[in-house]
């Protein structure tokens, strides 16, 4: 029986899992059971690799952070250590279904090991520096888009001179950086040909303009290698079908959905773009049905009006 356990721990799989923060990374090892602590610096960084080296890591998990995680994902790659860059949404469903409640940073490196261990996700080939400069550009376009509108409503609502010609004035700068990132991003996409030619297959779509299709390029490097329902799946614009029991036997009943997305500035911006061409199509079609009567445009308001002020009077 010694031997035989030997043998299977000798045979296990052995796996990783790094949480990574602004200035820290904390490593766990499984079946070893041993942890390491250490900042996340390049110096860091490559005592973290021979730590790793002296276990013989199959498997490295790292929970993606935005950009923390970049310089460690790519130091580990080219060092030949396979890393998969796991959706938080994941690990954190897992960690529950463990019975995993309480949240540390040493808790959550175990939990990705584990994680590793279980589930063996893939590890994908890391996106292009210039895929990864355009996906911060154009976060940075949506914070600024974000707090432009904010200003707008300030200075709607303003009353004071000065507060007014401030907000203004803050408005104009954020306009100008909007439009400083989108050349900078149109530069960089034609400076490559592939993303040259997805930009102009995106743009030639109807109703897809230039703000979407780099969006697109940046946070869906995968278009052109999925299929449409994985790459709708992907942006989170198609919904997952969750049917119970008793729903089935009421006929027609679809059941309830739900949206996932593992990057949602893609889904929030095909959701505006679609609400957008919606309201277009809906009033392009009224304005035709309305001429087909031969009413003028106020008129055809006036009756409008008075329809509504009838239906509220009954």
């Amino acid at each position: 029986m010694q031997g035989k356990e030997a043998s299977e721990q000798e045979t296990r799989k052995c796996t990783a899992g790094i949480d990574v923060s602004k200035h820290w990374l904390d490593a766990h090892v499984l079946p070893a059971a041993q942890s390491l602590h250490v900042a996340n610096t390049r110096e860091g960084i490559r005592q973290l690799k021979r730590w790793l080296f002296k276990y013989r890591v199959d498997l490295v998990a790292v929970e993606a952070t935005g950009k923390w995680h970049r310089e460690l994902c790519r130091s580990l790659r080219a060092s030949h250590i396979a890393v998969a860059v796991i959706d938080p949404y994941r690990v954190r469903n897992y960690a529950k279904a463990e019975r995993v409640l309480a949240k540390t940073d040493q808790l959550d490196a175990k939990v990705l090991a584990m994680f590793a261990a279980a589930m063996n996700p893939s590890c994908r080939p890391p996106a292009p520096q210039l895929i990864e400069d355009m996906q911060e550009l154009v976060t940075a376009r949506a914070n600024a888009v974000e707090e432009e509108t904010s200003l707008q409503n300030q200075l709607g609502s303003a009353k004071t001179g000065f507060l007014k010609r401030q907000l203004a004035r803050r408005v104009a700068q954020l306009k100008a950086h909007i439009k400083d990132i989108e050349r900078v991003c149109l530069e960089q996409i034609k400076s490559d040909h592939v993303l040259a030619r997805r930009f102009t297959i995106l743009t030639s779509i109807p109703g897809f303009g230039k703000v979407v299709a780099i969006t697109l390029i940046a946070f869906l490097n995968e278009l052109g290698s999925l299929t449409n329902k994985q790459i709708g799946a992907l942006a989170g614009v198609v919904p997952h079908c969750r049917r119970f029991r008793r729903e089935e036997r009421l006929p027609g009943c679809l059941g309830r959905k739900g949206h996932h997305s593992a990057h949602a500035l893609p889904r929030r911006t095909l959701r505006l773009e679609a609400q957008q061409g919606h309201e277009a199509l809906s009033s392009a079609s009224l304005r035709r049905r309305q001429s087909a009567k031969g009413l003028p445009h106020r008129h055809r308001q006036k009756t409008r009006r008075s329809r509504q002020h009838a239906h509220h009077r009954k």
